[in-house]
């Protein structure tokens, strides 16, 4: 319950900031379905990449707006 909670939290800080929501959305879909045991497994994997790209590529995309200023 408390990674659902946060996903969605997460959820809507990417939304208000328009950052790429697939992560959060796939988190709260694991965080439903997490307790099937093959199934919860793999898509906790598939969130934590997909949520680890998504702040790798923020990171890139904010990086050089920082070094402009």
């Amino acid at each position: 319950m408390l990674m659902l909670a946060l996903h969605i939290i997460g959820l809507v800080l990417s939304i208000k900031s328009n950052m790429k929501k697939v992560g959060h959305i796939l988190g709260i879909v694991t965080s439903c379905v997490g307790f099937i045991p093959f199934v919860g497994m793999v898509l906790h994997i598939l969130t934590a990449i997909f949520l680890l790209i998504e702040a790798a590529k923020n990171e890139v995309e904010i990086s050089p707006l920082k070094h402009a200023s």
